[in-house]
């Protein structure tokens, strides 16, 4: 796809631009999707769909996708709108998630990225940029893995509802100068399922919540934090335990 593109997607001579109608398309046979850099305005929820991958930071030349050369901040999808206002979420579920991964992206201006509603496994964020958020950026329900993805001016990051086997996986991210409400928290955790969330090897740096009934993760279930570094963040609580069955393990972590 490319922006401004009216093709049926079958080359970049024939870039389409139609993007919800290309996942749907890609979705009847495990397809994958390249999008030449640019901004794309979404301005409905882009439907999330098994077995497809997005994969952004083409030139509009490349023949195979480890020819990609872009930084997540050459592709963009924005769900500014004119006026002010911006689209509910950058993406939504119909119980098929399975394998949808999302690459190479600078994903900004939505009241919320993700909602999941039930278990739709395997999904994948990879070498993505969130920004500029007003609501929680990721309810999650399933196994989601976010792999180098930087999280930046986001309201709320995750609120995570449901245990799953391999649980949500935060690997070589950034979470940086992102601001809570009031008495708020940047991850947090359902009373209920189980949730088991992991993060390894990330940063967390110069967020900020203000009050003094909030703070940076909210663990009421299985948290798990490896390699990890929080520097200059600014917080009543850094981690609060609430709840008399969750269990936290810590290794190998900086605290400044």
């Amino acid at each position: 796809v490319a922006p401004g593109g009216t093709g049926d997607g079958s080359s970049w001579q024939n870039a389409a631009g139609d993007i919800a109608s290309v996942i749907a398309d890609a979705g009847r046979y495990r397809g994958e999707i390249w999008f030449k850099k640019g901004t794309y305005a979404i301005n409905e929820p882009l439907h999330v769909t098994a077995n497809v991958g997005l994969y952004g930071g083409f030139d509009g030349t490349e023949t195979s996708r480890s020819e990609a050369s872009g930084t997540p901040g050459e592709t963009v999808l924005t769900g500014a709108q004119e006026g002010g206002a911006i689209t509910s979420r950058a993406f939504i579920t119909d119980n098929i998630g399975t394998n949808f991964t999302v690459q190479g992206f600078t994903i900004t201006s939505f009241a919320s990225m993700l909602m999941q509603s039930t278990q739709q496994h395997g999904m994948l964020f990879r070498d993505c940029i969130f920004t500029n958020t007003t609501g929680v950026a990721f309810n999650i329900y399933a196994r989601t893995t976010f792999d180098s993805c930087v999280f930046s001016k986001v309201s709320r990051i995750a609120y995570f509802n449901e245990k799953t086997l391999d649980g949500t996986v935060f690997t070589n991210c950034v979470f940086r100068n992102n601001t809570t409400p009031n008495n708020s928290f940047l991850f947090d955790f359902g009373t209920s399922g189980g949730p088991n969330v992991y993060f390894r090897y990330c940063d967390f740096i110069g967020n900020t919540v203000p009050g003094t009934g909030g703070g940076i993760i909210k663990n009421q279930q299985q948290l798990t934090i490896t390699d990890c570094n929080f520097s200059g963040n600014s917080a009543y609580y850094l981690i609060w335990q609430d709840c008399i069955k969750s269990m936290m393990r810590m290794y190998r972590t900086k605290i400044t």
